[in-house]
């Protein structure tokens, strides 16, 4: 297996660093701006203390979003499974010794492997900026995990949907991708459209969040523990379907 893993380390390595790149970028740029706030042109020329405020509170959101940027890795892991359809690779590697165990396993511990790396580095990074600008914001920790979580679901459940299709385009495939994807954006818009207008309602909201914020540890455990059973899940499923393939020797 470890010769699978370096395998497709190899292939996505340039991936890996243009994803890498992007999330920089975000990182930096977030940083400029705290520096600036803290101790450069808006410190000095700025008398307004929220704009400063809000400088350095939209630094730390780009941050996040770097880091979960970062953690769309997983993604590449299915780019190599669907190449390895179209060039006939994973049917050699039916026919070795490899069980389906094995070769399914491979690109599911790629995808742990990435995302817990991911996740380390953007977490690192996000202490770095709250420690740069002074403001602490501990709901950005729950949404790296959650964000982090949820791709390592979809990585899981895309993985599952190339082992169907076999690697074959097909507008079905791609319909049924988009739909988790459109149904947290709806979800979210319709949410926002709901809740930001009624000040009422936003208070409400964020006296809820604050007790549950008390719950740190299930907040934590709860996602970590359903994003496991949905990829595991998936595994299965995945190793089901390459044994339906053929008997692997």
């Amino acid at each position: 297996m470890k010769q699978l893993l370096c395998r497709d380390i190899y292939l996505i390595r340039k991936n890996l660093l243009i994803t890498f790149g992007i999330f920089l970028a975000f990182f930096l740029f977030g940083l400029l701006a705290v520096l600036s706030a803290r101790y450069g042109n808006i410190a000095k020329y700025s008398e307004d203390i929220e704009f400063t405020g809000d400088v350095i509170e939209t630094s730390l959101y780009f941050t996040i979003l770097g880091a979960i940027i970062l953690g769309t890795v997983v993604e590449h892991v299915t780019g190599i499974l669907h190449k390895d359809y179209t060039i006939g690779w994973h049917q050699y590697m039916k026919a070795t010794h490899f069980k389906a165990e094995k070769i399914v396993g491979a690109k599911f511990i790629l995808i742990y492997v990435l995302s817990a790396i991911s996740f380390v580095v953007g977490t690192l990074n996000f202490i770095i900026m709250e420690y740069i600008s002074g403001r602490s914001m501990p709901v950005g920790y729950l949404v790296i995990v959650a964000g982090t979580i949820i791709l390592v679901s979809l990585g899981s459940f895309y993985t599952v949907l190339e082992y169907v299709y076999k690697g074959r385009a097909s507008k079905k495939a791609d319909l049924i991708r988009v739909c988790p994807i459109i149904i947290f954006m709806v979800t979210g818009l319709v949410l926002m459209s709901d809740v930001m207008p009624d000040t009422e309602k936003l208070e409400k909201l964020f006296e809820i969040a604050k007790s549950f914020m008390q719950y740190k540890v299930l907040l934590y455990l709860i996602p970590l523990l359903e994003g496991f059973i949905i990829s595991f899940i998936c595994y299965l499923v995945s190793v089901r379907l390459v044994k339906r393939e053929g008997k692997c020797i």
